[in-house]
């Protein structure tokens, strides 16, 4: 947030499930008192990825793709599929594993149905460092 003032950015995210009738549904209770008031919130994230093994080399790249462009800022990697389309999740350097990738959509429930800004903490449980690459945990 401060390098977005900094910077004078706009920047935004879309969660999909956040327009979905049974969210709404919950924002709709939570805010009614219907549940009592609110005092402690835990968001677990269960998505587990890079089970793949670092690819070793890489194939031709797809003629429709500007893979240089899908780089973007990571350093220069041969191209493998098992980057794209959706395998970018496994590696480190395409996301931020499953707390970034799912985190997000998870989290939203409770700030918005709490009317929450930023967090005065955060925890993160059960977690080893990455090895290779991978967003992997074990």
């Amino acid at each position: 947030m401060e390098t977005a003032r900094q910077t004078k950015r706009v920047t935004q995210i879309g969660t999909q499930i956040h327009g979905g009738d049974n969210y709404r549904r919950v924002v709709e209770l939570v805010q009614s008192n219907a549940i009592g008031p609110v005092s402690e919130v835990h968001v677990w994230v269960e998505a587990v990825y890079g089970t793949k093994d670092h690819p070793q080399q890489g194939v031709p790249v797809p003629s429709e793709l500007q893979y240089n462009l899908w780089l973007g800022p990571v350093t220069e990697r041969p191209y493998s599929p098992d980057y794209i389309p959706a395998n970018w999740r496994n590696w480190w350097a395409f996301g931020g594993g499953s707390l970034a990738d799912f985190g997000c959509h998870f989290m939203d429930l409770p700030h918005w149905a709490l009317s929450l800004r930023t967090p005065l903490t955060v925890e993160v449980l059960d977690g080893p460092p990455p090895r290779n690459e991978q967003c992997r945990r074990g």
